[in-house]
């Protein structure tokens, strides 16, 4: 389901009518934005992914929805030493 930001920001400006020109229709779609990405950071939708960790390889891509990494499921090092930038 997908629905566009500027139907939120005409509901938004529905049930918060302005007063006095306030809030502008900037500031409406401004809320919606910072709204959306308040609730991503808080409940955002979780996926597992799988890296192919490669000797050598100093960075991997990661998909373009990526925001951070929640959890680290299981690494495995050569005798159990993770060799690093800072040693």
């Amino acid at each position: 389901m997908s629905i566009k930001l500027s139907d939120l920001a005409a509901d938004l400006q529905a049930d918060v009518p302005a007063r006095n020109s306030l809030p502008s229709a900037d500031q409406y779609q401004r809320c919606v934005e910072e709204s959306v990405a308040d609730f991503g950071r808080r409940v955002g939708r979780r996926k597992i992914e799988t890296l192919s960790i490669v000797s050598g390889t100093a960075t991997y891509s990661l998909p373009t929805d990526f925001v951070k990494l929640v959890k680290l499921e299981s690494l495995e090092f050569p005798d159990g030493v993770m060799h690093t930038a800072a040693g």
